[in-house]
């Protein structure tokens, strides 16, 4: 089943996410939070929203931005922004739409999993799904994979940036 928060949610201890879906915030309620004691993502299971997990991640299965799961392939693009991260399974940014963002705040540590993106294979300015590390190191190994959305690849002089590290963020 699937689990929609659209509040602020509060409480102590753990979320374990061991099958099926947890939604935070959809594109009414982008403000919709958890603030608690870290989260973990099972294998065969999935975090997804447009709202904010304000604690650590431990992701095994899958996270991924609003519009990549199929009963929100309407909606734009969405932000969906996370303490700091560890992951082994899937982070899915590729939805309908191009140009879905994951902000981690705090780190994140690659246990080998995946980051799925959309790119629009052009110049410098295409539109791209992307990575935002705020703040904190980045550690470990996380495989890119980035379906071709449209383009022929073009001159470029930076590249197309799919992964930006602000605040101090280091990779």
């Amino acid at each position: 089943g699937t689990l929609l928060l659209t509040e602020q949610n509060t409480y102590s201890g753990s979320t374990e996410v061991q099958e099926g879906s947890l939604i935070v915030g959809n594109t009414a309620t982008s403000t919709a939070q958890i603030v608690g004691s870290g989260v973990t993502v099972a294998e065969d299971a999935l975090l997804s929203g447009s709202g904010t997990i304000g604690t650590s991640v431990n992701n095994s299965g899958t996270l991924a931005s609003l519009n990549a799961i199929s009963a929100y392939g309407e909606v734009g693009t969405t932000n969906f922004t996370v303490g700091p991260l560890t992951n082994s399974g899937t982070i899915m940014l590729a939805g309908r739409d191009v140009g879905n963002t994951l902000t981690v705040k705090g780190g994140l540590t690659g246990n080998n999993g995946n980051l799925v993106i959309n790119t629009v294979l052009g110049d410098d300015s295409s539109l791209t799904d992307k990575l935002i590390l705020d703040g904190g190191s980045t550690t470990g190994n996380t495989n890119l994979v980035v379906n071709n959305v449209g383009g022929m690849g073009g001159q470029t002089q930076t590249g197309i940036l799919v992964v930006d590290a602000i605040n101090g963020a280091t990779t």
